[in-house]
């Protein structure tokens, strides 16, 4: 089956795990499987994870890597160990991510993971994992990792398969040079991307509302305290923040509060890296930040408060 074709074909129901510490992603993970055979279970941290990885039976895991209390990694880890200490059967462990694929795929399948996909969650693609790996298993450990048969229909695929592109990338703009790009030019037409948000309602149905409705509640927390921990040099919450606010932007189609956090998170690795302070262009890049949130929270406001989809509806004339 194509990941574009539809439903889990698989009729007996898996039982599923999914390991994130964004509340969004659940209630995403959530719609998706409601008219399913399969059972979810949800963690927001790795050792909650471990824990139900010992009580209860899994069939496929579904984990972020970058969490506050014990990491993708470590967690993928001794879930193996676990494997090995008690003769289990090796269990599907599906990495989740915003970050750069190819710089992290290595370390991931090393840890244990045997796939690493991109953030945002993608309901064709869920569905043909779940029958790609209860038809298949995991692979063995040390075994070649070989992506799904029909990987090169989806760019996701494509991109684990063939990391490095044929054509040489357009070079980028210095991080400094784009950060005074973004503070002298106006904001760019809508704040969330119209096409990729009438997606996420088509897919979701009326569960996109309270998804929403969660990063309502959800942004303007984040953004305090990325504003507190920026202000106190705590670059390393500030590095975990800003990495979900990446992975939460990119669900809703925030594209351009997605790009900012992005460039934040490169400005807090450099500044843990080499303890540098925070020079005049990176507040700069802070108060952008929190316009563009501002501008995005007022977007999901706007959606949410009128009756009919106004997505759709301006797509249909």
């Amino acid at each position: 089956m194509s990941p574009k074709q539809g439903p889990s074909t698989t009729k007996t129901g898996c039982t599923i795990l999914l390991v994130d510490d964004m509340r969004e992603n659940h209630l995403l993970m959530k719609a998706i499987l409601q008219k399913t055979p399969h059972t979810l279970f949800t963690s927001n941290s790795g050792r909650q994870a471990l824990d139900i990885f010992l009580s209860t039976h899994v069939d496929l895991i579904f984990m972020d890597i970058i969490m506050p209390d014990l990491d993708g990694y470590r967690s993928a880890y001794m879930m193996r160990g676990i494997e090995n200490s008690e003769g289990r059967r090796r269990t599907p462990i599906v990495a989740l991510t915003s970050g750069d694929i190819p710089r992290i795929q290595e370390k991931s399948l090393a840890a244990g993971y045997d796939l690493v996909i991109a953030k945002p969650i993608k309901k064709e693609l869920i569905f043909h994992l779940i029958d790609h790996f209860h038809t298949n298993g995991a692979p063995p450990s040390g075994a070649p990792h070989e992506h799904p048969d029909s990987a090169a229909h989806d760019p996701t695929f494509a991109t684990l398969q063939h990391p490095v592109p044929e054509k040489e990338p357009l070079p980028e703009l210095p991080l400094r040079e784009r950060i005074f790009c973004s503070a002298h030019i106006p904001d760019p037409g809508h704040a969330i991307d119209r096409h990729k948000l009438a997606t996420l309602q088509r897919d979701l149905r009326e569960h996109v509302k309270p998804l929403l409705e969660s990063y309502v509640t959800s942004l303007p927390v984040s953004l305090q305290t990325i504003t507190r921990a920026w202000h106190r040099a705590d670059f390393k919450s500030l590095a975990l923040v800003v990495h979900n606010l990446k992975g939460s932007a990119s669900l809703i189609g925030a594209d351009r509060l997605l790009n900012l956090a992005a460039d934040m998170e490169k400005v807090v690795h450099l500044a843990i890296k080499n303890s540098s302070g925070n020079s005049a262009e990176n507040v700069d890049l802070l108060e952008l930040l929190l316009h563009e949130g501002e501008r995005v929270l007022q977007e999901i406001r706007e959606f949410l408060s009128k009756p009919t989809n106004p997505v759709v509806a301006s797509r249909s004339k």
